[in-house]
């Protein structure tokens, strides 16, 4: 399959389940319970689907291939992509400790997970956008032939290892699951 076509199908169920991710913001801060259980559930999709599955994807092949061909990740869309990707992380990051708390959440802690989702949803719906009207563009009309096949043969082996292993089906399952129950 074409990688970039894959990757913004994956862009897609990821924003479904930021939506439903929010709702779960909205509800947190709306009352006196914060349900961690459900939140542990968003943080775990958010790390292996959005992040060690997607952005592994894109940082370990396409980005690498795009540098490799010209592009800096210093300056310029791979280094803006790769910034967001780090500052998704530390709101994930807090997010995973808030879902570890052994106590219910006061007040303000609860408003600092809905503010943390809110950050991070923000962050990730502008940096999709970015990447699939610029970034993506960019690299399939700008690639030569040739590397963007071999390309293609790299997202293909990581696809194959990943389905035989049943992770990504039982990631999107999740991810379904989340999004019905908000």
């Amino acid at each position: 399959m074409d990688p970039i076509k894959k990757l913004v199908e994956e862009h897609r169920t990821i924003l479904t389940v930021l939506e439903s991710f929010n709702n779960f913001a909205a509800k947190t801060v709306s009352s006196d319970y914060c349900d961690r259980e459900k939140l542990g559930e968003f943080v775990k999709f958010i790390q292996q689907f959005a992040d060690k599955y997607h952005h592994a994807k894109e940082e370990d092949i396409l980005f690498v291939t795009m540098e490799e061909n010209g592009y800096s990740k210093q300056v310029g869309p791979l280094a803006v992509m790769l910034h967001e990707h780090v500052e998704g992380r530390k709101f994930v990051k807090f997010l995973h400790e808030a879902s570890l708390e052994p106590q219910d959440l006061t007040d303000d802690e609860r408003r600092a997970v809905a503010n943390a989702i809110r950050g991070y949803a923000d962050i990730l719906r502008g940096h999709i956008y970015k990447e699939d009207n610029i970034l993506y563009p960019m690299a399939s009309q700008n690639l030569p032939k040739d590397i963007y096949k071999a390309m293609i043969d790299k997202f293909d082996l990581v696809e194959n290892q990943q389905n035989a292993l049943g992770e990504v089906a039982k990631l999107e399952e999740l991810g379904r699951k989340l999004v019905g129950m908000v």
